[in-house]
């Protein structure tokens, strides 16, 4: 139990606003309860209750974090109701005790233990999966093994992303020969997903997708806040073996973008005995059932689910739905069906009873059917033992609920289903026309379509065995070269008594064929490479295709390209006007990609038709055509390597944009890597002068500044056939000794236009210091809110400002900034902090680059397209809490919503910061 407190009025309710995180997992170990709070009008705290879960598993204590969120409010005094400011302390944890006993068994790899250890910019050489003669020579360290947090053991990496998406970590241990363990229980630290293998078998992958993992494949989701978090799995022991025994990881990140990844492990061989399962059964305690009428009452059909065993958890189970009866249309469920069909059967219960509920649909069906079957529960998750977490009873896995129909024809009778009344129709398709026919005293074979009195079709059934009589027998005649204009359509037949029936008219309308021309594009070839010495690849190439509309007019075609390649640079210059010429029907155009020698993700270009400006008169101009469908088309252009890659090189520290002061010792680490080959030397530049310089992939080297003033540092590596790489420039501010720092801003590692950031001004005041002041520039023309700490913005000079403040603790200060919807390039962030009346510079993060123009879910691969598992996977990261590697963190709702609204209309979409700020911004292809 939490308790959130406020200070001030209490003549009106509050509503608080609060995220979770911890080594907890919601869901999981304890219920969330949401992410707001109100404190009732008249009291100054309210209790957040967290309930917990029972998980059956043996974890230890974890942890549950409540922190405190500011809400956005504008800047107007007095502030509106409702706004409010966090004081200290903001946050608290709480702590989940586990009250399961610890498993009986035998500690194998404890937590903590040394691995060896492979996390460079290619995969191991060799077989690191399986036990062989020949240990590879890893770098051996203590976990937690990884980069990024500063709780690392073992730092595995240094340096700004990207980094490898795969690390790999081999153990080998020793098994006791009269061990003879049940299972083996993996407790597991992993961000972001991990495949864990003994002797070569797989025994577990966790956030991982399935099929064959390579040093490329990454992990499906981001762990966000539960990075350090143990996962705790019991697998089978088959692979485990008398004496020694091979352990090896494989740890995958969810982009090669993310700033850290951690990993430790430990093993318990299981020698007790396993919690029994429940056993869960199925009857039909009320097997049928009629559709309801205003004369009569009807008793529901029921079925009841019962388990054997403790009763003092709530226990999910899978029962899945089939029958000749359709759900919704010929019944409902009372209570209806989880995810993935669970029914929960409540602590304290022995059984649940699932009501079936039947609808009146005035149909003559017959009589129809409710099959009820138990299934396995598809665990995607940890589980306490192996297999699944219940058994069930074979001889009452399944039952059945019969609906009796209370709608009885007099006489037979057909009806047109489709088209319905009314329908517009469109030109030169075949129509397919749906006629359900009814016999209550035998069956109908064969019906005719017929349009204004024209046969259109005829469908003739030939049953092995007659339905029985009153059966629904569903009739298709498809329509061909329906005629432009409007027309009449009817169904006849023959009853079994040899008399004549014919179905109710439908009345339709089929459009005539367009005036305009229609065009549409593809990429029949719509892969490419870019040329090499040994590769001469055929080019991709778009088709506009006349798709509807006369031949014999000449069309000017618009169209916008866009993508990741450039026109032009990348690929052969497309030019802006394209001409379809009269009398042929499609134009191809090529595309050709151009050698840069550079080393590149696949790059895609997009081909977007658009239509013209047309008069307004009627009839349209010839050469005004219409878009059809597909408006838009997508070609990839592969990287060629070149002979010998050149190799890459990266200034690892400091980082851009530092300020450091006259007569500190900066430390300057550069490395660099070659894909093909050896990096021979790495030189670091010190304005444009070599510094120092060594052999091999890496360089150190120290530099005092004795100058005031914006320097800058580079590095250049050679490989072992002569190329050279050079780094991207890194901008060091110098100041004067006496310009001492106490606050160090952090930005995020880019920005988009429109888009919302976070700024953080780390403060650690001198002992001395009695009072002090912040105050903070970001550019000109950023919109600020949600400033912490009773800080202020001042539209009168453009900062923001904090304080005073007089203690000297170490505090945190941030606020947030909205990129302009035309912002462009780097922007510069400028700042002061004062103590005791003297001024000094804020140093760290000075300038921020524009970041990528992609959606965030956008990731396997970044394409400017969203898919089914890409929007899922995003919005599975907000429902659980997860922090999404691409930002912004907490995930917006704005931003899910947006993502499903893109994968609905089209999947392709495209950047434009006209349509308004993030996620406004993304719009899809065909809208743009």
């Amino acid at each position: 139990v939490f308790r959130v407190v406020r200070s001030g009025p209490v003549e009106e309710p509050l509503t608080v606003y609060y995220r979770l995180r911890g080594s907890a997992t919601p869901g999981e170990d304890y219920k969330a309860p949401g992410d707001e709070i109100e404190i009732p009008a008249g009291r100054e705290a309210a209790e957040l209750v967290i309930p917990t879960l029972a998980d059956n598993l043996s974890e230890g204590p974890e942890t549950v974090v409540v922190e405190l969120l500011v809400p956005p409010c504008p800047e107007i005094f007095p502030p509106p109701p409702g706004c409010y400011v966090t004081g200290v302390p903001s946050e608290a944890e709480g702590v989940i005790v586990d009250r399961e006993p610890p498993p009986a068994g035998v500690v194998l790899v404890p937590a903590g233990s040394e691995w060896a250890w492979w996390n460079r910019a290619e995969p191991p050489a060799g077989d690191w999966l399986h036990p062989t003669p020949d240990d590879p020579e890893w770098p051996v360290g203590p976990a937690q093994l990884g980069y990024g947090d500063g709780d690392e053991a073992t730092v595995t990496r240094e340096g700004p992303p990207p980094h490898p998406l795969t690390a790999y970590f081999r153990k080998w241990f020793a098994a006791p020969a009269d061990l003879a363990p049940r299972a083996l229980q993996v407790r597991l630290v992993r961000d972001d997903g991990a495949a864990v293998y003994l002797n070569g078998v797989e025994l577990l992958r966790d956030n991982l997708p399935e099929g064959e993992l390579t040093f490329e494949t990454p992990a499906s989701h981001g762990a966000g806040e539960n990075e350090n978090a143990w996962h705790t799995f019991v697998v089978p022991a088959e692979a485990l073996r008398e004496g020694d025994n091979l352990l090896a990881v494989e740890v995958h990140q969810h982009s090669r973008f993310s700033s850290d990844l951690s990993f430790d492990l430990e093993l318990t061989a299981l020698t007790g005995e396993p919690p029994a399962k429940p056993v869960v059964s199925l009857v039909a305690v009320v097997p049928e059932t009629t559709e309801p009428s205003p004369e009569t009452r009807v008793i529901p059909g029921r079925f009841r689910i019962s388990r054997t065993g403790p009763v003092d958890r709530p226990l999910g189970v899978v029962c899945r739905f089939a029958g000749s009866a359709e759900p919704e249309r010929d019944y409902r469920l009372d209570p209806p069906p989880g995810p993935l069909s669970i029914f929960t059967i409540p602590a304290g219960q022995e059984s649940l009873d699932i009501y079936v509920g039947a609808v009146d649909d005035r149909l003559v069906e017959g009589d129809e059917s409710v099959v009820a079957e138990l299934d396995r529960l598809p665990l995607g998750a940890p589980e306490p033992v192996p297999g699944n977490p219940y058994l069930i009873d074979p001889d009452h896995a399944r039952a059945v609920v019969v609906i009796h129909d209370n709608d009885q024809p007099s006489a037979a009778e057909l009806v047109i289903h489709h088209p319905p009344e009314g329908a517009v129709l469109p030109f030169g398709e075949v129509i397919p026309v749906h006629v359900t026919a009814i016999d209550p005293k035998g069956y109908i074979a064969r019906v005719e379509v017929y349009a204004d009195g024209d046969l259109v079709g005829v469908s003739q059934i030939e049953f092995v065995r007659a339905p029985d009589p009153g059966t629904p027998i569903e009739h298709t005649v498809e329509w061909k070269d329906a005629a432009p204009g409007e027309h009449t359509l009817v169904a006849r037949a023959v009853n079994s008594a040899g008399q004549p029936v014919e179905s109710e008219p439908v009345h339709v309308l089929v459009e005539g064929p367009p005036r305009q021309v229609v065009l549409a594009v593809e990429a029949p070839n719509h892969e490419t490479a870019e040329p090499g010495p040994l590769v001469d690849p055929a080019p991709a190439a778009f088709v506009i295709r006349r798709v509807a509309g006369p031949v014999d007019v000449a069309v000017r075609i618009f169209f916008k390209l866009d993508g990741s390649a450039r026109n032009g640079v990348d690929y052969r210059e497309i030019p802006r006007e394209l001409e379809l010429p009269a009398g042929h029907e499609a134009l191809e155009v090529p595309v050709v990609a151009l050698a840069d020698n550079e080393l590149e993700e696949p790059e895609t270009v997009v081909f977007r038709l658009q239509p013209p400006i047309c008069p307004m008169i009627y009839p349209p101009p010839p050469w005004c055509y219409l878009v059809g469908e597909p408006a838009v088309a997508r070609i990839v252009i592969h990287d060629t390597p070149p002979a010998n890659r050149p190799p890459r090189v990266g200034i690892l520290h400091p980082r851009d944009g530092v300020v450091v002061m006259v007569g500190d010792t900066v430390e300057i680490v550069a490395g660099a890597e070659d894909p093909d080959g050896e990096v021979t030397r790495v030189a670091v530049l010190l304005d444009g002068r070599e510094l120092a310089a060594a052999e091999g992939p890496r360089v150190r080297a120290e530099w005092t500044p004795d100058a005031v003033g914006e320097h800058v540092l580079g590095a250049v590596a050679t490989d072992d056939a002569g190329a050279t790489g050079e780094a991207r420039p890194v901008r060091v501010l110098v100041r004067e000794a006496e310009e001492f720092s106490f606050v160090r801003r952090e930005l995020p590692p880019g920005y988009l236009p429109g888009q919302q950031l976070r700024v953080r001004l780390l403060a650690r005041p001198p002992g001395h210091g009695l009072a002090w002041a912040v105050e903070d520039q970001p550019p000109a023309g950023w919109e600020v809110s949600d400033v912490t700490d009773g800080g202020r913005y001042d539209p009168a000079t453009g900062r923001v400002k904090f304080g005073p403040f007089f203690g000297h603790g170490p505090r945190t200060l941030a606020y947030v900034v909205r990129a302009p919807a035309d912002a462009t390039g780097p922007q510069e962030f400028s700042g002061e902090a004062s103590v005791n009346g003297r001024s000094y510079p804020v140093s760290g993060d000075r300038v921020i680059e524009p970041g990528d123009t992609r959606h965030p879910a956008d990731q396997r691969p970044p394409e400017l397209a969203l898919t089914m598992e890409e929007v899922t996977a995003y919005a599975t990261a907000w429902k659980t809490g997860q922090e999404w590697p691409a930002g912004p963190n907490p995930i917006p709702l704005s931003y899910v919503t947006r993502a499903g609204y893109l994968w609905k209309h089209g999947e392709a979409y495209a950047y434009d910061p006209a349509a308004g700020p993030p996620p406004l911004c993304w719009v899809p292809a065909s809208e743009e």
